[in-house]
């Protein structure tokens, strides 16, 4: 196996066109490249970076409109007679004990509920 130095201009375009599209489209590219140029990647790798750009817009959309959700059920959470934000979580969480799988699952940024409660006070108060 060669180092990153010893590879040539062209094979490193590979190499990092292969990481690129796998970053953007969650595979790695399963055409043939064989006749590329490292300008015919350096074409791709501007298409890709845009991509990326868009779809890192979409997420940060997203995200807003989830904690946009997860807010409006604390604020409903608490009106409904859960008293605090604290027991507010408590409540949506449900017994779930993976907090980083529930901010996934709802589409939060990762750490978001960790940032306005503390996580570890209010799991052992779920468990107790």
């Amino acid at each position: 196996m060669k180092s990153w130095n010893e590879l040539t201009q062209l094979e490193q375009s590979e190499c990092l066109y292969s990481d690129m599209y796998k970053d953007c489209y969650g595979v790695r590219p399963r055409f043939d490249q064989s006749s590329w140029t490292v300008e015919d990647y350096d074409r791709e790798f501007a298409a890709l970076e845009q991509e990326l750009r868009m779809q890192e817009a979409d997420d940060k959309v997203r995200e807003a409109e989830a904690i946009a959700r997860f807010e409006e059920t604390v604020s409903n959470s608490i009106e409904f007679g859960a008293g605090s934000r604290e027991t507010a979580i408590r409540w949506i969480l449900n017994g779930e004990q993976d907090v980083p799988y529930f901010e996934f699952c709802e589409g939060l940024p990762y750490g978001y509920i960790a940032k306005t409660v503390d996580i570890e006070r209010l799991l052992a108060k779920e468990a107790a």
